[in-house]
């Protein structure tokens, strides 16, 4: 399954603060969580970023997210994770119903 996630740092998160964590996370193999593969990771001046993943389930992109938060409590002021799939299979999805 393919999911888009849309995030912002909470303000006064402190950017040299979230690459320790980082650095932290990738070091220590928790990040991105087994069963889950980072397609894309980006973000934007100003704290927005998007992360395209693909998850064996949901569970597995919740522990993705829960381990950010375990690490660095309070990071997000908002955080939305969405299903999603290829436009040309969704419409041929939309063809057929």
């Amino acid at each position: 399954m393919l999911f888009v996630t849309f995030w912002k740092m909470a303000g006064g998160v402190e950017i040299s603060k979230v690459a320790e964590a980082a650095k932290k996370l990738f070091e220590q193999g928790k990040y991105p969580v087994k069963g889950v593969k980072v397609h894309h990771w980006l973000m934007t001046p100003g704290g927005k970023g998007i992360v395209v993943s693909e998850a064996d389930d949901i569970e597995a992109i919740f522990k993705n997210w829960m381990v950010w938060t375990k690490e660095y409590p309070g990071i997000f002021e908002s955080h939305e994770i969405h299903p999603a799939m290829d436009v040309p299979k969704l419409a041929e999805l939309a063809l057929r119903e």
